[in-house]
């Protein structure tokens, strides 16, 4: 079977991406990946209580949000991760220990200055990788 990492921030970008595996590998076994930095707080659900607590907050997300967007029959074949560190040190080794054959990411909508800061994540991903990287843009 084949299988998919998806690196999630649960953004537009990275639930187009989600989409997109979907579409194209219907049945493939999809892991979602989040990473929480914590040097960078950027979710709204994020709080000061402590990592255990952000997890929670994550997974329950995961499960009212994004799952049932899905069939029952594609949810079985999804789970999410939830991991502490720098993202593409995750996204590597998460891709490496789950055997990924594909990674699809999603990319921000950013103009100007910080376009060039646009795919720092998908590029350091795209760089130290060797398998093939899908990266999906945001529409607005």
């Amino acid at each position: 079977m084949t299988r998919i990492l998806v690196p999630t921030d649960f953004s537009e970008g990275a639930h187009r991406a989600l989409k997109l595996a979907r579409e194209l590998m219907p049945n493939a076994e999809i892991k979602l990946l989040h990473v929480f930095n914590p040097n960078v707080r950027s979710l709204p659900y994020q709080s000061s209580l402590g990592e255990q607590a952000n997890h929670d907050a994550i997974q329950k997300h995961f499960q009212d949000e994004v799952l049932s967007q899905f069939e029952e029959a594609q949810r079985e074949r999804m789970e999410l991760e939830v991991v502490v560190g720098q993202p593409v040190d995750a996204i590597i080794e998460a891709a490496q220990s789950f055997g990924a054959d594909f990674i699809f990411m999603g990319t921000h909508a950013r103009k100007g200055l910080n376009l060039f800061f646009l795919g720092s994540v998908a590029q350091g991903v795209m760089q130290r990788t060797h398998v093939p990287v899908m990266v999906v843009p945001h529409r607005d």
